[in-house]
């Protein structure tokens, strides 16, 4: 014989799996709604992921290209400074005096460049290029 109270246990019980169905599905809407919205985000991403490293490559070639000039200028630099230290005769206008501080030279070029280089790894490893 069913008592009052076997009965209250039963229909909380069936109630309590109820509302713990209706809260599972709302998390699966939820999740499901986020999922969705990634997509949509990634999906925008990846153009401008690939346009990053397009630019990338293109300021490492010319990086490189002001790596080579830039050992120019180092050398050639260093044969003035010997040359005007020789003939013990001072710089005659500023461009020169610029030459002899090392002022055209980029003491930062290799930093830049393994910076982007480091830069396209990065992109590289999210395997969206």
């Amino acid at each position: 014989m069913n008592t009052t109270k076997s009965v209250y246990n039963k229909l909380f019980k069936e109630e309590t799996q109820l509302a713990s169905h209706e809260v599972n599905l709302a998390l699966v809407d939820d999740i499901e709604k986020d999922v969705l919205a990634n997509g949509k985000s990634a999906d925008k991403a990846r153009p401008s992921i690939r346009n990053a490293a397009d630019e990338l490559r293109k300021a490492y070639e010319d990086f490189s290209n002001i790596k080579k000039r830039n050992e120019s200028i180092i050398k050639n630099s260093n044969v003035f400074k010997a040359k005007i230290k020789e003939l013990g005769i001072e710089p005659t206008d500023q461009f020169q005096k610029n030459i002899i501080a090392d002022l055209y030279v980029d003491k930062n070029i290799d930093a830049k460049l393994q910076a982007i280089s480091t830069a396209l790894s990065s992109l590289k490893n999210t395997g969206e290029i």
